[in-house]
C-alpha cells in the first residue's frame, strides 16, 4: 500500500466494517494508514519500484513465492489490479476469491498506450514483458474460485482478457463513507481529485477548464492526489495556469473539504474500471462531469446527477457551462446527487460482499 488511493480505501474499509474478522496482507506498507484499525501485514520492507517492467521483474517473483500461514482463514481475499493474483500460487489450500479493480491495464486494454511511450527497443521489451506477464496470470487466475468485478466495465473487461467465464464473475460496486461528506456553499471551482498519471488525463480536465473560463470568468479548478508519477506531475504543473491549483498528498479531511465547497466535479480518467470519485462527489451533494465511458456511466445519471460527455474538451466545457447556467435545475442535481450516492455506501458494499464470500466458502 503505496497511498490512500481508491484501492487502498476500499480494502481498509472492508476489513474494518466487515461482520467477519480480517486481516489485511500487502507487500509493502508505507507510512499514511495510521488512522486505520485494521490488522495490517507486510510482506517486505522493500519499495515497490515504480512502472510495469520494474514492478514485474523486481515484485512479481518475490510475491509469486510468498507462502501464508492459512491455518486459522475460511478464505483468502485477493485484492487485483495487477500482480495481486500472483500470491494464488503457492496460497490456495483454501478457497481463493478474487474482487478485481482491473486486468493489469498495462498488459490488456491500455496496452497499446503503454506501449508506445517506449522507443524502439523499449516497445520490444515492454512486448515481451506483457507476453511473459500474460502467461503467468492466466495460471494464477486458475486458482480463483470465484472472481468479484467492481463493474460491469470490469466484468467486460475480464472476459475480454480470456481470464475467466461469465458464470464465474459477479458484480459488487465500491462505496463512500456518504455520512463522512457534506455539501457546502458553492465557492465557485470546480475540482478533479485523481492520482497524477496519464490515463487520469489531467490535461484534459486542464484544457476543459480554459475553454469554460474564457466564457464563464471567476472560477478556479482545482486537481488534489497523490504524485504516483513525478515526471507526469511536472507536466500537469506547467500546463496550469493562474487559475488552476495543483495540490498533492492532501489530506483526508481536506480532500472532504474540497468536494464539500467545490462548484462541480470533472472526472476525465479514460476508461476508468469504476471511480470512486464520482461516488464520493454525489456524497458530497456536488454534480459531475465525467468522460462517457468506463465506471461513470453505471454511477452518473445523465442530466440528474451529472453530465456524461465525450473525451474533448469542447465536451466537456459546455457541459460546464449548463451545469451553472439555470441555478434552480443545479440544486435539483445537487439533492439527486445525495439520494443517488446511498446506493453506494461503503456498508452496501460491505453487505453484498460479505454475502459473495459466504456463499462460496459454503459451496467449499
Amino acid at each position: 500500500m503505496k497511498s490512500k488511493g481508491g484501492i487502498e480505501r476500499l480494502v481498509l474499509e472492508y476489513a474494518e466494517r466487515s461482520d467477519h474478522d480480517v486481516t489485511v496482507v500487502t507487500h509493502y506498507l508505507e507510512e499514511g494508514f495510521e488512522d486505520y484499525s485494521a490488522e495490517i501485514i507486510s510482506l517486505t520492507d522493500k519499495k515497490v519500484p515504480e512502472g510495469f517492467l520494474k514492478r514485474g521483474l523486481f515484485s512479481a517473483p518475490r510475491i509469486m513465492k510468498e507462502k501464508l500461514d492459512l491455518d486459522e482463514y475460511d478464505v483468502l481475499l485477493v485484492s487485483e489490479a495487477g500482480l495481486g493474483s500472483f500470491i494464488t500460487f503457492r496460497n490456495h489450500s483454501i478457497p481463493v476469491i478474487c474482487y478485481c479493480h482491473t486486468p493489469l491495464r498495462a498488459a490488456h486494454q491500455f496496452y497499446s498506450f503503454y506501449k508506445d511511450r517506449y522507443g524502439f527497443f523499449g516497445k520490444k521489451l515492454f512486448t515481451v514483458a506483457a507476453s511473459i506477464y500474460r502467461f503467468f496470470e492466466k495460471r494464477a487466475w486458475k486458482h480463483f474460485d470465484h472472481v468479484v468485478a467492481n463493474s460491469g466495465n470490469t466484468s467486460s473487461n475480464i472476459l475480454e482478457a480470456g481470464l475467466k467465464s461469465e458464470k464465474n464473475i459477479s458484480v459488487v460496486h465500491p462505496g463512500a463513507d456518504t455520512s463522512n461528506f457534506a455539501k457546502e456553499e458553492d465557492e465557485k471551482y470546480f475540482f478533479y481529485p485523481s492520482r497524477y498519471k496519464q490515463y487520469k488525463r489531467h490535461l484534459l480536465a486542464i484544457e476543459a477548464f480554459n475553454k469554460f473560463n474564457k466564457k464563464i470568468g471567476g472560477y478556479k479548478l482545482v486537481l488534489a492526489g497523490f504524485p504516483d508519477d513525478e515526471e507526469y506531475l511536472s507536466e500537469v504543473k506547467k500546463a496550469a495556469g493562474e487559475n488552476v491549483e495543483v495540490l498533492s498528498n492532501v489530506s483526508d479531511s481536506k480532500l472532504r473539504d474540497l468536494y464539500s465547497g467545490c462548484t462541480g466535479v470533472l472526472f476525465t480518467a479514460k476508461n476508468e474500471d469504476w471511480g470512486i470519485v464520482p461516488v464520493e462527489a454525489m456524497a458530497s451533494g456536488k454534480p459531475v462531469v465525467a468522460v462517457d465511458e468506463g465506471g461513470p456511466t453505471e454511477s452518473v445519471v445523465e442530466g440528474e446527477t451529472g453530465f456524461l460527455v465525450p473525451d474533448n474538451s469542447d465536451g466537456i466545457a459546455e457541459k460546464m457551462v449548463e451545469l451553472i447556467s439555470d441555478s434552480e435545475r443545479y440544486e435539483e442535481m445537487c439533492l439527486n446527487c445525495l439520494e443517488r450516492a446511498e446506493k453506494f455506501s461503503w456498508n452496501a458494499f460491505v453487505e453484498k460482499l460479505d454475502s459473495e464470500l459466504e456463499k462460496k466458502v459454503k459451496e467449499g
